[in-house]
């Protein structure tokens, strides 16, 4: 049926991509995110990888709506978007 989305395919190689709960609040740690538990279920794209920058340069309201830092180190990107990953990823 039409209201299941439009597929784009899987990450590049290199990107992790996860998806979490919505929220409009800034994060401050990825600590605080919820990752959603099931496959298909609909939430927040984030990624991560050395590609994707850390934080916006001289922008920290960009940087409070549009990244969360990581506790073991470089942060996750909010993608604006809400997907979900399918049972092949």
């Amino acid at each position: 049926s039409g209201d299941t989305g439009v597929l784009v395919g899987k990450p590049l190689p290199g990107i992790e991509l996860k998806i979490i709960e919505h929220s409009e609040k800034p994060l401050k740690s990825f600590a605080d995110a919820r990752e959603v538990a099931a496959s298909r279920t609909s939430g927040e794209i984030v990624v991560r990888a050395k590609n994707v920058s850390p934080e916006y340069l001289h922008r920290p309201d960009a940087n409070l709506k549009g990244k969360i830092p990581d506790t073991g180190g470089g942060g996750w990107h909010r993608m604006g978007d809400l997907g979900y990953l399918d049972d092949q990823g």
